[in-house]
């Protein structure tokens, strides 16, 4: 063990004696990593700390910080974390978080039921613990103190902490922000969903960990895109395939992974314009060799915590996301490079402006191929995962490999296509399917997302009056009792 390593391990075995002494509740754990979740958007948020002193009689902690924003178009990857920008653990029981204005947020672990508080230096919000019970954490039992808060902010007031004797708070708002509500988020609520001592629940995910499969695991994927239409030349590409793992190969190296795949493919490629028009159907049932590098420029910091900064080599900033796919399997982003950071100076980094189609790729444990969704102007990209098996462990819908290669197949999705015409348009656009089955659904949206029009098709030509609508651009969405069918967008002049 190096001198700087030894002298924080002993720095950390004094403070958590002194903090042992001292109360038996705390609001963090100083070794290992602790990932929570909040309540809006379900993606995960790590904790870790980074370093640790003796100020006084206080104990200091600082987590590792995540991107702050600290203006309209102002960044900063130093400013601290979700948790504030350190928090102070003081002998009488009083831990103390420092948001971005450096007022304090206190906790009082040695509260009793009943027990009351000023929890900020503004005043404006006070904690009560209402409730001390036993309860079942991550599979773990431990003592639980319910704090209420009562504030008159709204979006505060009634909000709930957990604390939990042994392993800290486990329920708690955003905190760096607190209590304020500057950019209108009225403040996340995070819940502990995993940590790595005891490793219990959700862990971080790897690079590794998404690079590995067994043979016999299956991969069912889909992917469209379109692009065009309105003044321009229309495209679409779309597949259906099959993955499944024949072999796991032996490599030289232990940062290289390589299997052969079995692959059951179907692709559609459609283009029309004013003069031409191809619609070709290309099948694959052929073996892949698939090689994953865990140290190449594509996974540069992926194994990073969620929301911990990454920086690239092109003077960006950046961070992953990490949630849960419908499955329930681990994903990771490897954020688009429309979503990075550029340097404005040393205290701010900005957003870009983009005018293009920006979407984060997303990646599951041991799942093959990413996740990716972006629709934008005249594109559409849609790459999914629609079934695995993974040893006993299934989900989704499957596809067949001989109905896929099938010719009876080639035809339904032929009699899926769509035309809508002219585009754009004037007084009337005449809607035209190749095959009609039953009646589908067709509505037409405005660009802030209202229905300006919506009615049923029940004859393979449809005309309809577009005389009632205002010059712009519209968007459409054709479906039927199966689902969705086709969109796009018309021009009205």
């Amino acid at each position: 063990m190096n001198k700087p390593a030894r002298f924080f391990l002993i720095l950390m075995i004094l403070l958590c004696g002194s903090l042992c002494q001292a109360q038996d509740w705390r609001t963090l754990r100083t070794n290992g990593v602790y990932m929570f979740s909040d309540d809006v958007f379900n993606e995960y948020h790590a904790y870790r700390v980074d370093s640790a002193w003796a100020s006084g009689s206080d104990s200091i902690f600082m987590s590792f910080p995540v991107i702050q924003q600290l203006d309209y178009d102002c960044y900063s990857p130093t400013e601290g974390s979700w948790t504030g920008r350190m928090t102070v653990v003081k002998p009488d029981g009083d831990d103390v978080f420092i948001n971005y204005r450096y007022d304090s947020i206190i906790i009082r672990t040695t509260a009793g039921v009943g027990d009351s508080w000023l929890m900020c230096d503004s005043g404006n919000v006070t904690a009560t613990v209402i409730a001390i019970k036993d309860t079942n954490l991550l599979g773990l039992n431990d003592s639980v103190k319910v704090i209420s808060l009562s504030s008159s902010l709204s979006y505060i007031n009634g909000t709930k902490l957990l604390l939990s004797k042994h392993y800290g708070l486990i329920k708690m708002p955003e905190l760096f922000n607190f209590p304020d509500d500057p950019w209108g988020y009225q403040h996340l609520t995070y819940s502990l969903k995993g940590m790595s001592n005891p490793q219990v629940g959700v862990q971080n995910l790897s690079r590794r960990e998404t690079y590995t499969y067994d043979i016999g695991d299956e991969f069912h994927r889909y992917h469209y895109d379109e692009s065009g239409g309105w003044s321009m030349a229309y495209r679409e590409n779309e597949s259906w395939a099959i993955y499944r793992v024949l072999e796991k190969v032996t490599t030289a190296s232990p940062d290289t992974l390589m299997y052969r795949f079995e692959r059951c493919m179907k692709q559609h490629n459609y283009y029309s314009d004013t003069d031409t028009l191809s619609d070709l159907f290309t099948l694959f049932h052929d073996t892949l060799l698939i090689t994953h590098v865990l140290n190449n420029t594509d996974a540069l910091n992926f194994d990073q915590l969620p929301g911990e900064p990454a920086y690239n080599n092109y003077n960006q900033l950046y961070e992953h996301t990490m949630n849960l796919h419908t499955s329930g399997k681990r994903g990771k982003s490897y954020p688009d490079t429309d979503e990075t950071y550029w340097l404005v100076n040393p205290l701010c980094w900005s957003p870009p402006i983009v005018d293009a189609c920006v979407g984060r790729t997303y990646y599951y444990d041991g799942i093959y191929g990413p996740d990716y969704y972006c629709a934008y102007w005249v594109y559409i990209i849609n790459t999914q995962l629609v079934y695995y098996k993974k040893g006993s462990e299934t989900w989704g819908t499957p596809y067949d490999c001989g109905t896929i290669l099938s010719d009876d197949f080639n035809e339904e999705v032929t009699a899926r296509m769509v035309t809508v015409s002219p585009n754009p348009a004037t007084d009337h656009i005449e809607i035209a399917l190749k095959n009609l089955n039953a009646a589908l659904s067709f509505e037409l949206y405005n660009l802030t997302g209202n229905v300006v029009k919506s009615f049923l098709i029940t004859e393979p030509t449809t005309t309809i009056s577009c005389s009632d609508l205002n010059a712009g651009l519209y968007l459409y969405r054709i479906s039927g009792t199966s689902g969705f069918i086709a969109s796009g967008k018309l021009a009205v002049q």
